[in-house]
């Protein structure tokens, strides 16, 4: 399955998961049993596979996706700015 790295909030990282098959949707997972997403960072696209407590596993960064998915939300940040600079 393939998730965004949302937020951190506390010892849980929220994460959303971009399964193909079935709606976006919000997991929550814990740290302290998956600690190799403590070494991810917001916006982080990765693929893994969840066990039925919840953990991922096997998480691999993709990290060309991530890179696109910044770039091209910079770029529409950049882009709202410069409208809204332009209005005042």
């Amino acid at each position: 399955m393939k998730f965004c790295l949302d937020r951190f909030e506390g010892r849980i990282a929220v994460c959303l998961c971009e399964d193909a098959d079935a709606p976006q949707r919000q997991v929550d997972v814990s740290l302290d049993g998956t600690p190799a997403l403590a070494a991810l960072a917001q916006g982080d696209v990765f693929v893994a596979e969840m066990d039925a407590e919840g953990r991922l596993q096997d998480i691999t960064l993709l990290k060309q996706e991530t890179e696109e998915r910044r770039a091209s939300a910079q770029s529409r940040l950049h882009a709202l700015f410069a409208r809204n600079k332009n209005k005042g």
